[in-house]
């Protein structure tokens, strides 16, 4: 059975709506959350590593995906009384993202490695659920020397 958040939880709680004050003419009901999935969570999510190892040279791209997610329009105390009060929950809100990043090694000698690390290869600005948004497209490069050992 499938119910809406506004005359679901009113016939839930025997006709009469629970509604916000800030917006009383909007039927919330007590709980229009439940069923629903968690904010900023998407659904989908994978992870994937491809490598290739040779005698003096290594090669790998990896990747990170994740579907669309819900959210909700939080007005963060920007409403008509200045508080923090929340607009219902919008389905598939926040976007998918992919986010592939690849390295190179090259040995030069046994003691010496060339390596190089792209990170974000499709330039993706995602923002994650920890609120950060993603490092544009980044080249690292350098020298590995290592000293002592066999």
């Amino acid at each position: 059975m499938e119910q809406s958040f506004s005359s679901g939880a009113v016939a839930a709680q025997g006709g009469y709506a629970a509604v916000n004050p800030n917006f009383p003419s909007i039927p919330i009901g007590s709980s229009p959350f439940v069923g629903g999935r968690p904010f900023r969570r998407p659904p989908h999510t994978g992870f994937f590593t491809v490598q290739y190892t040779a005698r003096q040279f290594t090669a790998a791209v990896q990747g990170a995906l994740a579907s669309r997610s819900d959210d909700s329009t939080f007005l963060d105390y920007a409403d008509l009384a200045g508080t923090n009060s929340m607009i219902l929950p919008n389905r598939n809100l926040d976007f998918g993202y992919a986010k592939l990043d690849a390295n190179l090694t090259y040995a030069v000698k046994p003691r010496v490695r060339l390596f190089t690390q792209l990170d974000n290869l499709l330039d993706q600005q995602h923002i994650g659920p920890i609120g950060f948004p993603a490092l544009p497209f980044t080249v690292r490069a350098g020298l590995k020397v290592r000293l002592g050992g066999e």
